[in-house]
């Protein structure tokens, strides 16, 4: 199957031998034809016939690394696609892991809350102290409103 080569403006001014902008003006008459601002090598001859080819390898090697850029490129959208949504996964179970460790930290400091009341209703706990544990369980629970 034969594959249109297409060439910019540059690549094919340099091929005919001729100036960019003779090449412009050949695209502005009608007689050379563009798609998408490139040139194919067949519309090229046509309009220079004279033009040898000698270098094909160039033209080949620039199409084939264009080729290979175009894959690479679909081949990297395909790439990042999943890479972002294996990230989204891996995102997901770490934050499903630190709500689990949150509600354990928040269930902590509420048995701490608890425990330190009982300590403040004992008998053996001074006035002082009853005041001091009073403070703490204020500052805690202030702290843990502002945080969630």
């Amino acid at each position: 199957m034969s594959r249109t080569r297409l060439l910019n403006v540059a690549m094919a001014a340099r091929i005919a031998g001729v100036s960019r902008g003779e090449i412009q003006r050949e695209i502005r008459s009608g007689r050379l034809k563009t798609f998408e601002g490139m040139v194919s090598v067949d519309d090229l001859k046509a309009v220079y016939p004279d033009i040898e080819l000698e270098d094909n390898s160039v033209i080949e090697r620039v199409q084939a690394i264009k080729d290979a850029a175009l894959f690479k490129y679909a081949d990297s959208e395909q790439s990042d696609e999943q890479t972002l949504r294996e990230e989204v996964n891996r995102l997901r179970a770490q934050l499903s892991e630190a709500r689990v460790e949150l509600g354990r930290y928040r269930n902590l400091v509420l048995a701490l809350k608890e425990r330190l009341e009982q300590m403040q209703r004992s008998e053996d706990c001074t006035r002082r102290q009853k005041l001091v544990l009073q403070a703490l369980i204020g500052w805690m629970l202030t702290r843990m409103s502002r945080h969630g």
